[in-house]
């Protein structure tokens, strides 16, 4: 009884669902995820489809005109959820929370800072990276300091037992964040049915 009443109210959500959303992709620059991974609980489970909002590949390149290596960023903050690609697997898209950033043209003290950390915004940065001798080596020279072209930022899943992230990776630059989310669509857990939510951190 239980299982005849949920699907029919899940085929009218479902029903009701698509008919928004085909309105808001004709209008609205959305798509439409499905999350394949437990990296978000408590927020999102493995099977939840959210909006997102796109971040178009050229906008996220443009350059400015102030400043040749800087990117024109769209505004993003800490507990926003973003879709970025893997810096280790270019064909994957993770879907993390934002928990720290390094704003474009802030002066960086290197010798302070995790060298996994200076690894990945210097490289992010598309510029040659070593590390000799407790050294940082930066395109061949010797530096103690770093000013990124864009901004970065350090993302966690809200599942920390089993996410990789930041914490593995270091920091993701700007231009590799490819949509962003703040509405979840259908959530279907715990024989729970779950539309329309928002994705604020669960504590």
């Amino acid at each position: 009884m239980w299982f005849n009443k949920s699907m029919r109210l899940l085929y009218t959500m479902t029903i009701a669902v698509l008919f928004i959303l085909t309105l808001l992709r004709l209008f609205c620059p959305y798509s439409i995820c499905t999350i394949e991974s437990n990296s978000m609980e408590p927020t999102l489970h493995d099977g939840d489809v959210v909006l997102c909002t796109t971040i178009s590949t050229a906008s996220n390149k443009e350059k400015s005109q102030d400043n040749k290596n800087a990117y024109n960023s769209p505004t993003l903050s800490i507990d926003d959820i973003v879709i970025f690609k893997s810096t280790n697997h270019s064909d994957q898209n993770w879907i993390k929370r934002i928990t720290k950033v390094i704003h474009q043209g802030t002066p960086l003290s290197l010798n302070t800072m995790n060298a996994n950390d200076v690894r990945s915004i210097i490289t992010g940065d598309s510029a040659h990276f070593v590390i000799r001798n407790n050294a940082f080596y930066i395109n061949g020279r010797k530096s103690s300091t770093y000013i990124p072209h864009q901004n970065f930022y350090y993302v966690n899943g809200d599942n920390k037992q089993t996410s990789y992230d930041s914490r593995h990776f270091g920091y993701i630059p700007q231009s590799s964040i490819i949509a962003t989310s703040q509405l979840g669509l259908i959530s279907i857990h715990n024989r729970r049915i779950n539309i329309f939510f928002t994705l604020k951190r669960q504590h």
